[in-house]
């Protein structure tokens, strides 16, 4: 192929070049367009809204005493994301307050989950340990992890009691879920543990013509001790009375966090921490150095999700776990589990609760 020598030729493309430029200017790195983000969400969901019924009463609304009442009986919601939800909203009130009727029904349910995982007796818990960690292949484990949008769907569907207004919503969290990289928010931000963050950190779109989700394998196939891993957690919710040579993944480590009385882990507090010890604990505390200081670039005016999608992870999380641990329990009936499990911790007196 020979170039072209024609000084007209040329001409001629350098100005449909300069005019293109003129109509679609190049956007610069000193720029950044950030889509997705919790302004996006508001704007999604009430154009979803008004396209589905027809709603025509909306307009800047402050938020009623009723949601006022249940915002307070959030325990889970940072200080923070408070006072972005008494911001005034474009929502109709009406839908506002079903919203927040439905997220208070949810944490009420997921503490059902928190207790049924605590009664879990210490022996059990174990043998799923070494079950999970030693028997289970890494294939399974995926199979477990991964979720159609379909079965998403179901998964709020079920957990929100059929609640339109809340479905709705959580379908638009999913959405920016998958795009968050372009939110502009640190995604540490949307943690409180480095487990949390570990986990939120795996779960992306893997297909995008079968829509379907799943998480890094990485992050089943990688161990630790337990005894290494305990920092990851908050409050130390892992009692001394397990091995802590014992190996363990995120996973499991999730689940030790589902164990306590809040389904959504608690930033740890090292403020609390004696003077003396409190240089030490700063150092050993990396993950909540490495916190950023502003939840996003967003101004605090816009209304937070992050507990939203915080509990729709969860909600992942919880639907799969269930899985294994039906699993775990149908092996252990029927006696398949291997004789190095069965025999493991033999005499400790427990009952199988689940």
């Amino acid at each position: 192929m020979t170039r072209s020598n024609s000084p007209t030729k040329i001409s001629k493309n350098q100005n449909q070049i300069n005019a293109e430029e003129t109509q679609y200017p190049k956007v610069t790195n000193s720029f950044q367009i950030f889509t997705h983000t919790d302004s996006w969400v508001i704007d999604c969901v009430l154009y979803n809204l008004i396209s589905r019924n027809g709603c025509s009463c909306c307009g800047l609304n402050s938020l009623s005493l009723y949601s006022q009442s249940l915002v307070n009986q959030c325990s889970d919601i940072d200080t923070d994301d408070k006072r972005t939800f008494q911001t005034e909203s474009i929502w109709p009130i009406q839908f506002r307050d079903k919203i927040w009727e439905s997220r208070i029904k949810l944490r009420q349910k997921l503490k059902l989950y928190s207790k049924k995982y605590q009664i879990i007796s210490h022996f059990d818990f174990s043998q799923f340990i070494q079950w999970w960690i030693n028997i289970v292949s890494l294939d399974i484990k995926v199979s477990l992890f991964t979720w159609s949008q379909k079965e998403i769907h179901q998964v709020i569907q079920n957990q929100t009691d059929n609640s339109n207004e809340y479905s709705l919503l959580f379908t638009v969290i999913l959405q920016q879920i998958e795009h968050f990289y372009s939110t502009g928010m640190p995604l540490m931000s949307d943690c409180h543990t480095e487990c949390e963050y570990q986990f939120a950190n795996s779960i992306c779109l893997v297909d995008e013509k079968d829509q379907l989700w799943s998480v890094d394998p990485d992050i089943l196939f990688l161990t630790m001790k337990l005894e290494d891993a305990k920092s990851m957690l908050s409050n130390s919710i892992v009692h001394n009375t397990f091995d802590q040579n014992i190996s363990v993944d995120y996973v499991i480590l999730r689940l030790f966090e589902l164990r306590t009385i809040n389904i959504l882990p608690k930033r740890p507090n090292i403020q609390k921490v004696d003077k003396k010890s409190n240089a030490n604990a700063a150092d050993d505390d990396s993950f909540n150095k490495a916190q950023p200081k502003s939840q996003s670039h967003q101004s605090h005016q816009i209304e937070s999700f992050k507990s939203d999608r915080r509990l729709l992870r969860t909600l992942l999380f919880i639907h799969s776990i269930d899985q294994a641990i039906s699993e775990f329990e149908r092996q252990k009936q029927l006696k398949l589990l291997p004789e190095f499990i069965s025999e493991s911790g033999k005499k400790e007196s427990s009952t199988y609760l689940l």
